[in-house]
């Protein structure tokens, strides 16, 4: 089972490199060590690369259901909250270009690496409170990706939400389904790594644990928000088509953030298997996710 969430809210390590010895950073903080906008913040270059690789393993399936929604297909002015460097947007964008599109982060580092790499597009990132902001913006959706299951409060989030901006009528939730996620063959030291990982998340309570099912969703958002849609995405990368450079990317930063959570030769352990896997015996990467169209209700 792949964790595809352990790119968002935990500090990821620098991807592994190509060579026949993998070395392995741990002196980076995690999640549990201090804030999510200050592990951003510290770290957005590393952030950067890993969403990168995280938006071109994922996007195309995600794509495909916004072909199919009228609701995405009518909106007109589209917000992406939590942004972080911006290539999710850009990616929609080039997809859908007759919108308009602007990206909000609590990172003002990770906005600036967004603005620096999408600056011929036309797209605008700003930081700061995104309640705040979307006033400004006055969309009508909002794109929230990877975004819910690390939120502390997520009924205040969609009710400030709601208050603060009359014009939004829509939001896209995306979100991992670890579930059904996998590696193909297993790499055993990192399955167990995810398991304490997952029953860490459960044991705080963090709000993913409550998405296990796509009827988790609802009771997170409160009673100005309704359910419109709901999906199953899936996307399968096969060695003899994948891109080496992401599959590389995406899997060392989901094991970098997984260090906290291990010894030094559990970790060392698992990088040489990552790197075998990686170079040689990895066949399939299966990767799923649930997507929610929220729709908002009458209820004030």
């Amino acid at each position: 089972m792949v964790n595809s969430m352990l790119g968002a809210n935990t500090a990821p390590l620098e991807p592994l490199e190509a060579r026949h010895t993998s070395t392995v950073h741990t002196n980076l903080p995690t999640a549990s060590q201090c804030s999510p906008c200050a592990t951003f913040d510290t770290h957005a270059d590393q952030w950067s690369s890993l969403l990168e690789h995280q938006v071109a393993l994922l996007c195309d399936a995600e794509f495909d259901w916004f072909l199919h929604s009228a609701t995405w297909l009518n909106s007109k002015s589209v917000v992406d909250v939590g942004c972080g460097n911006g290539d999710y947007l850009a990616a929609l964008q080039r997809r859908f270009p007759a919108k308009s599109y602007v990206g909000t982060d609590t990172s003002e580092p990770l906005v600036g690496i967004a603005g620096r790499r999408h600056a011929s597009s036309g797209l605008t990132f700003m930081s700061g409170d995104y309640c705040e902001r979307l006033k400004v913006i006055a969309p009508d959706a909002a794109v929230l990706r990877f975004v819910v299951q690390h939120l502390k409060n997520p009924l205040d989030f969609f009710d400030r939400l709601a208050f603060h901006n009359p014009s939004l009528i829509n939001v896209f939730v995306i979100e991992p389904d670890l579930q059904n996620s996998e590696l193909i063959p297993e790499i055993p030291v990192l399955s167990r790594l995810i398991s304490r990982h997952e029953e860490r998340c459960e044991v705080r309570g963090h709000s993913r644990q409550s998405m296990s099912g796509l009827n988790g969703l609802v009771g997170l958002i409160g009673e100005k928000w309704c359910v419109a849609e709901e999906s199953q995405l899936s996307i399968t990368h096969k060695r003899e088509s994948w891109s080496s450079t992401n599959i590389d990317g995406a899997l060392s930063g989901w094991l970098g953030s997984l260090s906290y959570l291990c010894t030094t030769e559990e970790l060392a352990s698992a990088s040489r298997d990552l790197y075998q896997w990686t170079g040689q015996i990895g066949k399939e990467l299966r990767l799923s996710a649930k997507i929610w169209c929220l729709n908002r209700t009458k209820l004030h």
